[in-house]
């Protein structure tokens, strides 16, 4: 089975916590860093190259969009918010392949992750 890896992005430090402990529990992801500010995240995405980026909207700084669009690394992204109300605009962006409401369940986070899985493994 083919890992993709996967950087956690969230200015929240439990929320940081739960994801970054999700994803090592998810057979298909490897976790590649996570990062609590967008000044470290756009450092640490751009060293790392993940193939899946899980990522806050509303952070302190450069909010999730402004991340995606200052770096040259392009991963696939699945937006993790509070804010129902940008998930249309969010959904436009061509990077973003989800948008789940906060809290997220493991359930909901695994299904979001195979679907992601299944566009990259059937190419």
């Amino acid at each position: 089975m083919r890992k993709f890896s996967c950087v956690v992005v969230d200015d929240d430090p439990l929320m940081l916590a739960v994801l970054s402990d999700m994803v090592e529990e998810i057979p298909e992801l490897e976790l590649a860093g996570a990062f609590q500010n967008s000044v470290s995240a756009t450092t640490g995405i751009t060293k790392t190259k993940p193939d899946l980026l899980l990522l806050d909207l509303m952070m302190p700084g450069l909010d999730g969009l402004d991340v995606l669009d200052v770096m040259d690394v392009k991963p696939n992204v699945i937006v993790i918010s509070g804010m129902s109300n940008m998930e249309e605009r969010v959904l436009k962006h061509p990077q973003v392949v989800e948008f789940l409401h906060k809290p997220v369940t493991e359930e909901t986070l695994h299904l979001a992750v195979k679907n992601f899985y299944k566009s990259k493994v059937s190419l």
